[in-house]
């Protein structure tokens, strides 16, 4: 198991939703960006499914549910935030090959060292449909889409971005941790992250901050740790043998 082995100076989140950042990688991100880390988010839909109420005017749940997010992102230290506005809950049903080329082009725009993601690989614990088809597209598009000039070769030509390789991705919402990010100084920075998320509470049973506690609280027991978020490391760039 590897404990907080990365300390990248540039980040990308790609998330289906928002509050997706906060639940399971907010502390981490904090912590990175205390640290001098730059970080952008990515979020593939502005969550229009996210309200109980048939009456809902959709339009204006977009805009607080985009608020919402600017707002968390703050708070975590994070200003670059791009919605992507693909429909929420459809995303198995969009254009992959464009949704794809829209992280290959943030991830050659924001050249990070690790990407972070869903886990697209999960077997044994329930997962949002989007959560399966942003983990498996970010995952493409970091390696070797990202890399390859002639993919998405008019980002290169018109756009004057340039290929890029991010070295690691860590992948949350795991049935397979293999690596424990440390957050006992940033479990308040996330939980108050978190609460910006105010119309999204009746989706977080027993309250947001205990539900938070309580998960930062049980992925840390088994380490010796007071709090911490964990992940499926993913290496992406080529490790070289040491020379003797």
């Amino acid at each position: 198991m590897l404990i907080d082995t990365l300390t990248p100076q540039r980040a990308l989140a790609i998330v289906a939703h928002p509050d997706d950042i906060e639940y399971y990688c907010g502390g981490t991100i904090s912590r990175w960006v205390q640290s001098g880390a730059t970080v952008s988010f990515v979020v593939a839909t502005s969550g229009d499914k996210g309200s109980h109420d048939l009456n809902e005017d959709i339009d204006r749940l977009i805009r607080v549910r985009e608020q919402e997010q600017r707002d968390s992102g703050r708070t975590l230290g994070v200003d670059d935030i791009t919605f992507l506005r693909y429909p929420d809950s459809e995303l198995s049903f969009v254009d992959h090959k464009a949704l794809r080329g829209e992280f290959v082009r943030h991830i050659r725009r924001t050249r990070p060292e690790v990407i972070l993601t869903h886990d697209p690989f999960v077997r044994f614990k329930r997962q949002h449909a989007d959560h399966r088809v942003v983990g498996r597209l970010a995952l493409d598009a970091a390696y070797p889409i990202s890399t390859v000039a002639q993919c998405y070769r008019e980002q290169i030509v018109s756009e004057g971005l340039s290929p890029w390789q991010p070295g690691d991705a860590l992948l949350f919402g795991t049935d397979q941790p293999t690596y424990i990010s440390d957050i006992a100084a940033t479990i308040e920075v996330k939980i108050k992250a978190l609460l910006a998320h105010q119309s999204q509470q009746s989706a977080f049973a027993g309250g947001m901050a205990d539900r938070l506690h309580w998960r930062a609280r049980t992925i840390a027991a088994p380490h010796g740790l007071v709090a911490a978020e964990e992940f499926l490391h993913v290496q992406l760039g080529v490790t070289l043998p040491e020379s003797s």
